[in-house]
């Protein structure tokens, strides 16, 4: 879990600042996560479904970034945020697995609960990147059309601040999808700690107790 919840802090804290800079950063970072998260679904899934998804997930990720190369198109960016949604996703479910399962409460899982949180602000972002590559200006100040990295990093920003319900308004969905998205978000990022975060640590602090 210390691994996953590294990676997550990379994608989220680390890369959307680097790719706004425009330093550079390709798609091999991304393809690294993929094949990482792929090593921890191989590991921890009881089946071997996960494992395929990641890999289908894997691939397509693979053939949008040679699909770039030769002709970078709206379609392309709308596969890409789609892999990573599965990916998401299907790491989202091994891991609550991992959390909620029968047992005692210990580090490990209390670092799963918030592996978790972190996780729906991955699928959210990749959710207005779906949205964005078929609604065109449903978000205002995104970059345009032919920076698809540093929009993406923009959303992940987005997504993030609307998680924690900060709303700095300085990206504002304007799409009606992207709207209610965008409240499901925020009803999400309140209730989940709240409730879910606050439970799972509570059974942590008392664990000794009985």
């Amino acid at each position: 879990m210390t691994v996953l919840l590294c990676v997550q802090i990379l994608i989220i804290f680390v890369l959307p600042p680097i790719i706004s800079a425009d330093v550079g950063i390709s798609s091999n970072w991304y393809l690294a996560a993929f094949i990482g998260f792929l090593l921890f679904v191989f590991v921890t899934s009881p089946s071997i479904w996960p494992t395929l998804v990641i890999v289908l997930a894997l691939c397509l990720s693979a053939a949008v970034s040679i699909a770039r190369q030769i002709n970078e198109t709206v379609q392309t960016d709308w596969l890409a945020a789609l892999a990573a949604i599965l990916v998401a996703a299907t790491l989202g479910w091994l891991v609550a697995r991992i959390v909620f399962s029968p047992g005692r409460m210990n580090e490990h899982r209390v670092r799963g609960a918030i592996v978790l949180y972190l996780n729906f602000a991955i699928v959210f972002a990749n959710i207005y990147r779906l949205i964005e590559a078929r609604a065109p200006g449903a978000f205002s100040n995104l970059p345009d059309a032919s920076h698809h990295f540093r929009a993406a990093g923009e959303l992940m920003y987005f997504s993030m601040s609307t998680l924690t319900t900060v709303g700095y308004g300085d990206i504002v969905p304007l799409n009606p999808i992207a709207r209610s998205v965008a409240n499901l978000e925020a009803l999400v990022g309140q209730l989940y700690p709240a409730i879910i975060l606050a439970r799972v640590v509570t059974l942590y602090t008392s664990r000794d107790r009985n």
